[in-house]
């Protein structure tokens, strides 16, 4: 009888330090599911600071001013660009904003920012763009500093992001030289359209 109960007993414990195994690899290091990574601006270099990640189209788009606030500056037709790899960055919608300022106020020679999505498969396959009103200056002021910023949901398949700095052109009104700055350029990826307007309502604040 007491040799039953010693065999009863040593299976009893056996199941229960069984069961604390398990349950100890449940909550394990390896077992442990993924954090997402938190959503971050994803332009390099983004006030200016050295021209490293972007591209130049001429000498009429160069950096302008110095130390402690430069800016990008761009002139007639000039254009400065960035490509940013999207690829693995979990979200569904693209956040783009910037400050900009011209010297002058017309139909040619304001600040747009414009954006591009490329396709993963084919880099130089174009399968949507980021291009709205509220991406191009209503500024009614020279050299006054506005906030321009719109978000998109992006295409399936976007591999890469290109981003533009560039002037408004209309054909009556030619480029006169004047100059246009762009600073703090910010690209996003969220998950959600909430979580885009409340980046575009932040930088607004902040800016």
């Amino acid at each position: 009888m007491q040799s039953t109960s010693i065999r009863q007993f040593g299976a009893l414990f056996s199941l229960a330090a069984l069961a604390v195994a398990l349950g100890g690899c449940a909550l394990a290091p390896w077992n442990q599911v993924p954090m997402t990574p938190a959503p971050e601006n994803l332009i390099e270099n983004s006030n200016a600071e050295d021209p490293s990640g972007w591209h130049f189209s001429s000498p009429d788009a160069f950096i302008h001013g110095g130390s402690p606030d430069p800016a990008f500056g761009i002139r007639n037709h000039g254009f400065i660009k960035q490509i940013v790899d999207v690829r693995g960055i979990p979200g569904e919608y693209a956040v783009l904003m910037a400050i900009t300022s011209s010297e002058t106020v017309g139909p040619t020679g304001v600040g747009r920012l414009r954006g591009t999505f490329l396709d993963i498969e084919h880099p130089q396959l174009t399968i949507g763009d980021m291009l709205t009103i509220g991406l191009v200056s209503q500024s009614v002021t020279p050299f006054e500093w506005v906030v321009i910023a719109d978000y998109f949901l992006m295409p399936t398949g976007t591999g890469e992001i290109e981003v533009y700095l560039e002037n408004t052109f209309d054909m009556a009104t030619p480029p006169d030289g004047t100059i246009t700055w762009f600073d703090d350029v910010e690209l996003w990826i969220v998950e959600t359209e909430q979580e885009a307007l409340g980046l575009i309502a932040d930088y607004r604040v902040d800016h």
